[in-house]
C-alpha cells in the first residue's frame, strides 16, 4: 500500500493466508487504493512464465527459499545478495 500511495504503482500481492488476505482487503478498501492495489491467495510457485512484473518484494518469506526456486530474469536486481541467496 505504501508504494501505491507514494509512488503510484500498481500493486498485487500474493498471500496463502486467506486471514491475511482477507486483512489487505480490508486495509486497501479503507485506504481507497483498490483500483491500483489487489491480494490474492497464491503460492509464489504457480506463477507461470506468462506473469510479469517489473519488480518484486518479498517481506519475511524469501529467507525461507531456496535460491534456484526464485527465477528472476531481470538484468538488474534491486537487492544486493545476502548470505541466503536474497536479502
Amino acid at each position: 500500500m505504501h508504494a501505491v500511495q507514494h509512488y503510484g504503482v500498481d500493486a498485487t500481492g500474493i498471500t496463502l493466508s486467506e486471514n491475511q488476505a482477507t486483512l489487505a482487503r480490508s486495509e486497501i478498501q479503507e485506504a481507497g487504493l483498490g483500483e491500483r492495489c489487489r491480494v490474492a491467495i497464491r503460492d509464489y510457485r504457480t506463477l507461470k512464465d506468462g506473469d510479469n512484473y517489473d519488480k518484486i518484494s518479498s517481506i519475511g518469506m524469501i529467507e525461507h527459499v531456496e535460491p534456484v526456486t526464485c527465477r528472476c530474469t531481470s538484468p538488474q536486481r534491486s537487492a544486493p545478495r545476502s548470505r541466503s541467496g536474497y536479502s
